[in-house]
């Protein structure tokens, strides 16, 4: 099972990455947006898990863009972000988003919602 984390915050990151590991998920990092994308598409991910708040583009771009091209649109997104608000968790899924996990999260919530998305 393949995971890729777009998130710019290195701390949150790596403790996904270890917790995911630890799970036998291989794990794809990418710092941003561009990155994000760019990964998506090369890598193919069975899941993004996509942080809202991040430089250059925000995640919703990044989910906008990963659900218009043929390449990306059939991997489900998972939000990750300390933005709780009703209007972005409807904005995150009008544009494709299948979960939301708001920041601070239990790693085990992370891994349900992970496993709830994948056997959809």
């Amino acid at each position: 099972m393949k995971v890729l984390v777009i998130d710019d915050e290195v701390f949150i990151s790596r403790m996904i990455k270890i917790t995911l590991e630890a799970k036998k998920y291989e794990v794809i990092m990418a710092k941003d947006g561009i990155d994000g994308l760019s990964k998506a598409s090369e890598q193919k991910p069975d899941v993004v898990l996509l942080d809202i708040m991040m430089p250059l583009h925000d995640g919703f771009y990044v989910l906008e863009k990963l659900k218009q091209s043929s390449e990306t649109s059939f991997i489900p997104v998972i939000m990750l972000t300390s933005m709780g608000q009703k209007r972005e968790i409807a904005r995150a899924m009008e544009l494709g988003a299948a979960g939301y996990i708001t920041k601070p999260f239990e790693y085990e919530d992370l891994i349900d919602s992970i496993e709830k998305v994948i056997l959809k």
